[in-house]
């Protein structure tokens, strides 16, 4: 990356070390997948019960792109342990 990139950090708190487990697995392989344009790069971190990602891009496109290609991905990981933990539920009280 060059020294006049762009670097944007984003921190998501999780209500547990589990689910926060399971969305830094879900990302850390995406990370790697970046294409090899250099354009942009990504570093996934877990921390207790959150996962912060810090994105780099060498311009606001590239940027935008790989934001917004995180976001999709970390709210469909959500939104599917949000299910799974519901059926969960719903199995022990049935």
């Amino acid at each position: 990356m060059s020294s006049k990139s762009l670097r944007a950090t984003l921190t998501i708190e999780l209500k547990n070390s589990e689910i926060a487990r399971a969305l830094y697995k879900t990302l850390l392989p995406e990370t790697r997948s970046l294409p090899r344009d250099e354009r942009s790069n990504v570093v996934c971190d877990l921390r207790d019960s959150g996962v912060v990602l810090v994105f780099e891009a060498t311009d606001i496109s590239a940027l935008r792109a790989v934001l917004n290609s995180f976001l999709y991905l970390i709210h469909a990981c959500l939104s599917s342990l949000s299910n799974i933990e519901h059926v969960e539920v719903s199995f022990k009280n049935g």
